[in-house]
């Protein structure tokens, strides 16, 4: 394929994923208080590894307050490489318009789906400043309408990653030649560069993950047996022992979420294998939905994602964010529904 036809394929795969080169304007209501006006990424089509920003403009009506998170819920190949900004202007009619800027990763070629927004919002209270706020702000106890917050989640569609101009080369090189010689042949220079290039990310990618095991042998102690959970009562008691280890305090926070979705993971798994600890936190939502139900699950989910990013991602809440989401987890399963 020719680098003319493979953008043109690139392109094509990102307007399915539901966004087209440039600006792409989406008047999209995100729940009573705000709307998204628009989203577009620099460079229009990065490069694959290449860190790209994602802007969002996000437009807030009069008196509304709406916390944007530090970073985005990662989709399957996409997720954030560091912590987002915003800036505010005037909007029409009293309104406020706020452009927010993220840091962007993609790890796969072609259409990429685009992380998504998570976005929590309410009206000022009076005396109150309207406007963006940073989701750290927001209150420790669960959230829930009754508390006059909104929640929504913006999905953002997809971006068309392009290889790396070496990768391309040596794929346009790839042509039928005729048989070499013994004494030499027509070898493509940029074979070697890509073949070259290629090993040296690999043994990049195999030091920061020996590092990463390096440091977490010398941080965690040895996690002790894993009980099994007949029972809601179980459950209750292996995340109230939890809590009570305090290791989202003392600097262990991915343990403390990983142990918390893992008391969930082994709960809804007891009769059923496929929801055992092989699941992802996404995966485990996911089966969650299919069994019970959009409803069931729906305060699950926020919580869920958080240890996700925690554990595979760059953010890391405070130990009061963590316990939110904790006491979010804890009240799913004392009320989860039985069958």
């Amino acid at each position: 394929m020719t680098s003319r036809a493979r953008s043109i394929a690139l392109l094509l795969m990102a307007v399915l994923c539901g966004t087209a080169s440039g600006q792409t304007t989406r008047q999209t209501q995100v729940g009573s208080s705000a709307r998204l006006i628009g989203f577009t990424n620099e460079p229009v089509e990065p490069e694959f590894g290449e860190v790209f920003t994602l802007r969002i403009n996000v437009r807030l009506a009069p008196g509304a307050i709406a916390f944007f998170p530090d970073t985005l819920l990662p989709a399957n190949a996409s997720f954030s490489a560091g912590s987002g900004n915003w800036t505010v202007t005037p909007g029409p009619a009293d309104s406020v318009d706020v452009h927010a800027a993220y840091p962007v990763l993609a790890v796969m070629n072609g259409g990429v789906e685009l992380p998504s927004l998570e976005l929590w919002t309410r009206r000022a209270a009076p005396g109150e400043a309207a406007g963006p706020k940073s989701s750290s702000a927001l209150p420790a106890a669960p959230l829930d309408s009754s508390g006059g917050f909104e929640h929504a989640v913006v999905y953002l569609g997809g971006v068309p990653i392009i290889p790396l101009r070496e990768m391309a080369a040596a794929e346009d090189a790839l042509i039928p030649r005729p048989a070499a010689d013994v004494e030499g042949g027509n070898w493509a220079a940029g074979v070697f560069v890509a073949l070259a290039l290629l090993g040296l990310a690999a043994a990049l990618l195999a030091w920061l993950l020996a590092s990463r095991a390096d440091g977490d042998a010398a941080t965690r102690a040895d996690p002790p047996a894993e009980p099994e959970l007949h029972t809601r009562a179980d459950a209750l008691r292996e995340l109230d022992r939890i809590r009570e280890l305090g290791w989202h305090r003392n600097g262990r926070v991915i343990d403390f979420y990983d142990e918390t979705t893992g008391v969930l993971r082994r709960y809804c798994g007891r009769d059923e294998p496929e929801h055992g600890a092989a699941l992802t936190s996404s995966e485990l939502v996911a089966r969650l939905r299919g069994r019970w139900g959009d409803g069931a699950v729906e305060a699950l989910g926020s919580a869920v994602w958080a240890a996700e990013r925690a554990k595979f991602g760059s953010y890391r809440p405070s130990a009061d964010a963590a316990e939110r989401d904790w006491s979010t987890v804890r009240a799913w399963v004392e009320s989860a529904p039985e069958g």
